[in-house]
């Protein structure tokens, strides 16, 4: 390690911990952890380190500058450390042995907003780990010689509501969404569908199993803890093939505490990331669109209650429900683009003949399109980015049956966001009412290039291969598909179209 008077002088926040290089010390929620100096290097060298690990050789280097030690010693270093952070060897919350090599701090650490910053306001908890995933799966990336599109490929499942009174499903259910809708909006990262990776809720499948019916390198899991006073979030990244956890994070706030360090901690990261996303387009990505808690807790809710609408009264009465908590978190903040493209979408399947979820109002249809309109116009006026708005003004074109129009927008939308496969069916199903096949087969080619091994394009192109494909092909990739997946209810119903 450098010597001390070389290194630039930051406080550094480790999980609970606060290092503060400046005086060298190390404070757990305001109360001093007291470190020898060679603790207080070795955790300092693993930090500056992180997320990489450091070799028995690195450590002995870094640590000990200049004396000839064993790595037996360097290992009891290791449990000297452990034990003043009380951090168990067998569930370790901040360092991890790596077997044959050295060790890692499991927490990337990151700096403390210096004093008289102006204060972060938008909620954090989904930015954050949007922006750690991004960087857990760069750094795996980057490790491989691999530079097949499948390595860029993450499921996020449906998070674990561990709450004593198991009433937190809302909050589990709506961030893993919320994270899932956020990495969807990265070019080169290929995220399996919400309506897909949340069929595995509660299944016993193993993470190498859900990874091959998938088609995924990597999967996103993760757990909730809430009470009132406190907050904590488990998330785990782990390479399916072989189970291995790439990375792992805890966040232990109080409630209040959603709100506060998304910019700074984004901005570092994006730093790492820049040769793939620049700083500004993480931010975009990344960006909630609003500072109000309470506007963003209902649209959690929201977001939970239109999961999986399967036509049943309970599911229809849900999906209403979804309505109210987005009508209420827009009426909170009025400049949230989400909220209300959300609850322009529910007027949307009101206009639908043959939505599961239409019928859930009496209204006239010039009444419903007004609704829709004016929460459409609204989410335009807050648009987050140039792709929001250009999605925007699909929906009003084709809304309008401007058809030609609304795919021609679908289309640039598509050039920045290859990867929205909902936003992609949209566009095709509108190039089929336009009598332009030739381009919706153009759209549907992405999902033929990745193959029968990734189960929601094989899906996806069942749906709506019969529409735009020569029906021997449509009919011949759909067999295919069946063979894989022979009892699979969804290329079953699609069935019945194609043959």
């Amino acid at each position: 390690m450098e010597n001390d008077r070389h290194r630039k002088r930051d406080v550094w926040l480790i999980g609970d911990l606060v290092v503060d290089t400046r005086i060298r010390s190390v404070n757990r929620k305001g109360k001093p952890v007291e470190l020898p100096r060679l603790s207080y290097d070795f955790l300092l060298a693993l930090a500056e380190a992180a997320p990489a690990a450091l070799s028995i050789d690195e450590l002995m280097t870094r640590v000990w500058k200049g004396v000839v030690v064993s790595p037996a010693t360097v290992a009891k270093r290791a449990e000297l450390l452990r034990q003043a952070l009380d951090d168990d060897p067998a569930n370790p919350d901040y360092i991890a042995l790596v077997r044959g090599h050295g060790y890692r701090l499991l927490m990337l650490p990151r700096k403390q907003p210096e004093a008289g910053s102006v204060k972060r306001r938008l909620p954090v908890l989904v930015t954050v780990l949007v922006a750690m995933i991004l960087f857990a799966a760069w750094w795996a990336w980057s490790s491989t010689k691999s530079q097949a599109i499948k390595q860029r490929s993450v499921a996020v499942l449906p998070f674990t509501d561990l709450s004593e009174k198991q009433n937190q499903d809302w909050f589990a259910d709506g961030l893993a969404e919320e994270i899932l809708n956020a990495l969807v909006r990265v070019p080169d990262l290929q995220v399996a569908a919400r309506t897909t990776s949340f069929r595995y809720r509660d299944s016993d499948k193993s993470v190498q199993e859900i990874g091959s019916e998938l088609g995924v390198a990597y999967v996103l899991e993760g757990s909730v803890r809430s009470t009132p006073n406190r907050m904590r979030v488990t998330v785990q990244l782990i390479r399916t093939e072989d189970g291995f956890h790439v990375w792992s994070e805890n966040y232990d706030r109080e409630p209040a505490e959603i709100i506060s360090i998304q910019e700074d901690l984004a901005s570092n990261i994006a730093g790492v990331l820049q040769t793939s996303m620049d700083p500004e387009a993480l931010m975009s990505m990344a960006r909630i669109g609003t500072d109000s808690v309470p506007a963003y807790r209902e649209y959690l809710m929201g977001l939970q209650r239109r999961l999986s609408p399967d036509g049943s009264e309970a599911e229809r009465e849900r999906f209403k429900e979804s309505y109210e908590h987005f009508e209420r978190a827009r009426t909170i903040d009025p400049n949230f683009f989400s909220a209300h493209f959300a609850a322009a979408e529910f007027w949307k399947s009101q206009l639908s003949t043959n939505a599961l979820s239409s019928g859930l109002t009496s209204l006239r249809p010039e009444d419903i399109l007004f609704r829709y309109q004016q929460r459409m116009m609204a989410a335009r006026r807050n648009a987050r980015s140039e792709e929001d708005r250009l999605l925007v003004l699909a929906n009003l074109a084709e809304i309008d049956l401007r058809l030609n129009e609304a795919l021609g927008l679908y289309e640039q939308y598509l050039s920045e966001r290859p990867n929205d496969d909902i936003n992609r069916y949209a566009a095709i199903y509108t190039a089929v009412r336009a009598g332009q096949v030739e381009r919706g087969r153009a759209l549907i080619q992405p999902w033929l290039d990745r193959g029968l091994n990734d189960y929601e394009a094989a899906t996806l192109f069942a749906s709506s291969g019969y529409l735009v494909m020569d029906p021997e092909q449509a009919s011949e990739h759909l067999v295919r598909a069946l063979q894989k997946w022979p009892n699979d209810p969804s290329l079953l119903y699609q069935a019945q179209r194609t043959f």
